[in-house]
């Protein structure tokens, strides 16, 4: 079958179907990771920069990377960071929080694709990118504020940087579990993009679910708060932003 056309490099359009092939209907073959150089070029060197990323914390950082990782299974470990000044803004954290922005984004990137393949709009594919990685910077740090705000409110300082820190970690496990998907999926011709995304979404999945269970576990059982609260808490901030985000995209599919 004939592969669609990505990312037109003299239209700046990202995407185009035929309207002469037969199987257009078809979502495993909606595009296929079939790039010109244009766009070649700036995934290598993203992935590229990510990687750096990861071999200068394991070169200069080993074993604060080790601890950071193993916290998210070890609470000994968690308990232990957590204390620690300075913890939350140290250069493992921050590094790894970068590397699980830049590949977000890139599968941001892909999603757009998916959805919005026929109206490309306006910005070139790495302005589009760029606008979905800064989305997510963005609504990461207005989390961050809003839980900040009522913490003082309601004086629970230390459950406050408990919940932060997993809910760090939950990006950071995702920035080391999606960068082999990256890579593979950007050089593999074996399998569709269709494909790769169903892969992600079902590790973003699956480490949700593992933060929500943390999360309650830890409220209940060492910080005493009582399971109705966390129940409503958990399904107002975390479950239904995630169920109105994909109806929204069911609907634009």
């Amino acid at each position: 079958m004939k592969p669609y056309v990505v990312y037109g490099s003299d239209s700046d359009q990202f995407f185009h179907r035929s309207l002469s092939e037969p199987d257009q209907a078809d979502y495993s073959q909606y595009f296929t990771q079939r790039s010109t150089s244009f766009t070649a070029d700036w995934i290598f060197f993203l992935l590229l920069g990510v990687l750096f990323l990861f071999a200068y914390l394991r070169r200069y950082s080993g074993r604060q990377m080790n601890e950071v990782l193993a916290s998210f299974w070890n609470s000994r470990f968690a308990n232990q960071l957590i204390r620690e000044e300075g913890a939350f803004v140290g250069n493992v954290n921050i590094v790894l929080l970068l590397n699980a922005f830049l590949l977000l984004g890139f599968f941001g990137f892909k999603l757009w694709l998916f959805v919005f393949g026929d109206n490309p709009g306006e910005l070139p594919a790495l302005g589009v990118y760029a606008v979905i990685t800064a989305s997510m910077v963005v609504l990461f740090l207005l989390k961050l504020l809003v839980h900040r705000l009522f913490a003082g409110l309601f004086q629970v300082g230390d459950f406050l940087k408990d919940y932060l820190w997993h809910y760090f970690q939950f990006f950071q496990m995702l920035g080391v579990g999606l960068l082999p998907i990256a890579i593979i999926s950007s050089y593999t011709p074996s399998f569709t993009s269709f494909t790769w995304l169903i892969v992600v979404v079902c590790i973003l999945l699956i480490v949700f679910v593992i933060r929500l269970l943390k999360t309650f576990y830890r409220s209940v059982a060492e910080y005493k708060i009582s399971p109705l609260y966390i129940i409503l808490y958990l399904c107002a901030f975390e479950i239904l932003p995630w169920i109105i985000a994909c109806k929204w995209l069911l609907e634009v599919v």
